[in-house]
């Protein structure tokens, strides 16, 4: 990891142990915690191996369960967790729908909930949700096309964006785009639901190579979906002709973008998030009131602020990989 991106993550960390405490607790006050994963892409694997790295420094025991994708899986196994009487659970939902029904499960069970940014679409019956806010996502991206317009006044860009999930939060990552792009020459051709899954992402890809040649950017709500449209415009000899954005800074977009394929995928430094999530759920076990943490005490958000850009101009100086 370079000096800089050091630097700025110690800062981040040194804000955040300034609202929690110092994150070092007795072997006697450790806490069972179960979490509940949503996806098996690349980033998940590595944000399960940062909880389980991170656990003993804040004296947790933790359980995973793994959906798989699938909302049916991911009610039976909190289901599951609720019958272990865990001290608290962390929850990554599957979509915001399915969301809804978990975040009921468990507060009806009266276990401490703490979302891990996949906010349910309507219930708030959570105790907190450590998120970033998901429009930076699409700002960031936003900024970056705005400068490439900029440079490019002949150009106009014909967007398909694939969204992972259909709650309004989640739909964020896209509508942040046009925030800070609001050049008529950035042009929605499509707004399609890739559920997360990268052949689906490829199947939406191919209709789109069809109907729309004049497609000139792909921006995806993650890099599992934005890894899979690539491989489809390769084998179209189509990938120097388009652009492709996605989002999570997982390892395999980190290597596409050295490799010179995907253009850019935004970074959340899930180990400043990770931080958060642990601090809440030892406040929540322990009975303390975390309301001043909230960044938006209508939701019940806190904010890691962890999010930068990766492009091919800094992924040597900012990448994690």
């Amino acid at each position: 990891m370079n000096m800089k991106r050091t630097i700025v993550i110690l800062i981040a960390l040194a804000m955040v142990t300034g609202m929690f405490g110092s994150g070092q607790f007795a072997a006697a006050d450790e806490f069972r915690v179960g979490i509940s994963l949503a996806l098996t892409d690349d980033f998940t694997e590595n944000l399960r191996s940062i909880y389980e790295s991170m656990a003993p420094e804040y004296g947790l025991s933790v359980n995973f369960t793994n959906a798989g994708g699938d909302a049916s899986n991911q009610v039976s196994n909190v289901e599951a967790l609720i019958a272990q009487r865990p001290d608290a659970i962390i929850l990554r939902c599957v979509d915001g729908d399915i969301g809804n029904t978990l975040a009921d499960m468990v507060h009806d069970a009266g276990i401490p909930l703490v979302i891990d940014e996949t906010k349910p679409g309507i219930s708030r019956a959570y105790d907190a949700n450590v998120m970033g806010n998901q429009l930076i996502h699409g700002n960031l991206i936003g900024e970056w096309l705005q400068k490439y317009l900029d440079a490019n006044p002949d150009v106009t860009l014909n967007m398909l964006y694939i969204n992972g999930g259909t709650s309004d939060n989640i739909r964020r990552r896209m509508n942040g785009i046009f925030e800070t792009c609001a050049s008529d020459r950035l042009v929605l051709i499509g707004d399609e639901l890739g559920s997360w899954s990268a052949s689906t992402a490829q199947e939406i890809t191919e209709a789109y190579l069809t109907s729309r040649p004049d497609m000139n950017i792909i921006a995806c709500a993650n890099d599992e979906m934005a890894l899979g449209v690539i491989e489809i415009l390769k084998s179209a000899g189509k990938l120097d002709d388009i652009m492709v954005f996605g989002v999570d800074g997982s390892q395999s977009g980190q290597a596409s973008i050295k490799a010179g394929e995907l253009t850019g995928t935004t970074l959340n430094d899930v180990s400043i998030s990770v931080h958060v999530i642990y601090e809440t759920v030892r406040m929540l076990a322990n009975g303390e009131d975390i309301s001043h943490l909230f960044t938006n005490a209508e939701e019940k958000e806190i904010d890691p602020k962890a999010f930068v850009l990766l492009t091919a101009e800094n992924i040597d100086r900012d990448g994690t990989y």
